[in-house]
């Protein structure tokens, strides 16, 4: 396979989380192609957001490597990798902060130094994909469940990155609010880009995703 087919490089991942000793990760090894649409699944403990914050550079490697884009995640800074995969956590409230969805979406690009017409540019083109349009000037804390999520995949959006990985995305939502996030996801495959997705609904694994990764022990 070319190194540059290659969007996401497991090798041997061990991830330890310390003082407990608590072994999240062992000998996972796994390669993501560009524009692969994965699902990964598995019973709770089996190590699944461990492995995605290894991913993004939120945890660093007990042992083993991740390369993401063929940059070593323990070389590369958390902020250069937000530009090249962007991170959608289970919970939207932890990433909520800004006054109004449009302020929440444009932080970001704003962080980087980007000029404010890019950074309206890139903000506008968020809101349209994830359908915000009538909440711009809204609250994001005071937003349904549903809303919240989409903010937050609008403003990881907002950094265009070429990857995306969604720890559980659709946990309480109702059936709606689901598809209407996985229909997101799905969008955002069909641009061309990579996208991991961690669900305990094989419903939806079956529906979307074009393979499946499972962790066990």
């Amino acid at each position: 396979m070319n190194n540059n087919e290659i969007a996401i490089a497991v090798e041997n991942l061990e991830y330890v989380y310390e003082p407990q000793g608590l072994r999240a990760n062992k000998g996972i090894s796994l390669t993501v192609r560009r524009g692969e649409f994965v699902g990964i699944v598995g019973h709770n403990g089996a190590g699944k957001t461990t492995l995605l914050k290894n991913l993004v550079g939120l945890l660093l490697p007990t042992g083993g490597r991740v390369a993401v884009d063929g940059l070593d995640t323990r070389q590369t800074t958390v902020a250069e990798l937000a530009t090249r995969i962007g991170f959608v956590m289970q919970n939207p409230d932890q990433q909520l902060f800004a006054a109004t969805v449009e302020e929440e979406i444009a932080f970001g690009p704003r962080n980087l130094g980007l000029a404010e017409e890019e950074i309206a540019k890139r903000a506008q083109a968020a809101i349209e994909l994830t359908g915000l349009g009538a909440l711009r000037q809204e609250f994001p804390p005071a937003l349904a469940k549903g809303d919240r999520a989409k903010v937050i995949i609008a403003s990881v959006l907002a950094m265009q990155p070429d990857i995306f990985v969604f720890d559980e995305p659709t946990t309480g939502q109702d059936y709606k609010g689901c598809h209407q996030i996985m229909q997101i996801a799905r969008q955002l495959h069909r641009e061309g880009r990579t996208v991991l997705v961690v669900t305990h609904d094989m419903a939806l694994i079956a529906e979307y995703t074009e393979r499946t990764i499972v962790l066990c022990q």
